[in-house]
């Protein structure tokens, strides 16, 4: 595959604020009302809760920004499964200059990749990379941005320009896992920029606002309903870590914020 005649000039895009730009500083009555709904229910024992406490803290929604507390209930989600509070945990780990450790991030964010979270596998490939966070290993780099590839990651396009470029003489033989995976999807030239090929019929869906909170209500919801009716019996046990208790997953919230 000649990738290279696929490819315009381009420099590599990546941007961290843009894993969790739905969710902003918020200090009213409403989003200080929210964080104490979910701190409730987190000290009720629900896994999700606490993951979603983590992003409170880390956005500064509800509550002042606190990077301490954000990464306090990040690691007791990510303890309990939580993949989206895995995957956080890694994140702060590697940017936060005063919590900075990449051995801790990468170990939390592999645990996120191995369940498919496409973020975790982009962010690892990227880590691998370069010598950026001094982990550089190209092999593992191929491994996991073919992942994030396979997945339709957001970054990836912009990814493999860079990556085509960088090694232009040789893209084939170091990452041979990408160049399998773009053969099997090729992407698209458009407006002089590479796209999915079927960008044209991906809806994109924009939270905002009102709606938002909405999400937050079902979320809330969910608890209730788990307690009432479906939840655990056990003592001792929250239904978040009860098999056959259902709840509501944050996964899918989580990829909002």
């Amino acid at each position: 595959m000649d990738i290279k005649l696929a490819l315009v000039i381009a420099t590599l895009f990546y941007s961290f604020s843009a894993l969790s730009a739905q969710l902003k500083p918020c200090q009213t009555e409403e989003c200080k009302s929210y964080f104490n709904k979910y701190k409730k229910n987190a000290s009720r024992g629900h896994a999700q809760a606490t993951a979603m406490l983590g992003e409170f803290y880390y956005h500064g929604y509800g509550v002042e920004k606190n990077s301490a507390n954000a990464l306090r209930y990040y690691l007791v989600a990510a303890k309990r499964g939580i993949t989206s509070a895995q995957y956080k945990a890694g994140l702060v780990y590697l940017i936060d200059s005063e919590y900075k450790n990449t051995d801790k991030a990468i170990k939390f964010l592999h645990k996120a990749a191995t369940k498919k979270y496409k973020d975790a596998s982009y962010l690892l490939g990227r880590v691998y990379l370069t010598d950026e966070f001094d982990h550089k290993n190209i092999d593992k780099a191929d491994f996991y941005l073919s992942q994030a590839f396979k997945q339709k990651h957001r970054d990836m396009p912009n990814t493999l320009v860079f990556i085509s470029q960088k090694y232009s003489s040789d893209f084939e033989s170091k990452f041979p896992l990408l160049d399998k995976a773009y053969y099997k999807q090729p992407l698209e030239m458009i407006n002089g920029e590479l796209v999915w090929s079927n960008a044209n019929n991906v809806e994109v869906i924009t939270i905002t606002g009102n709606k938002l909170e909405s999400l937050f209500d079902t979320q809330l919801t969910s608890y209730k309903r788990t307690k009432a009716s479906l939840g655990s019996r056990l003592r001792g046990k929250s239904c978040a870590r009860t098999v056959g208790c259902r709840t509501m997953s944050i996964q899918g919230l989580a990829d909002l914020l």
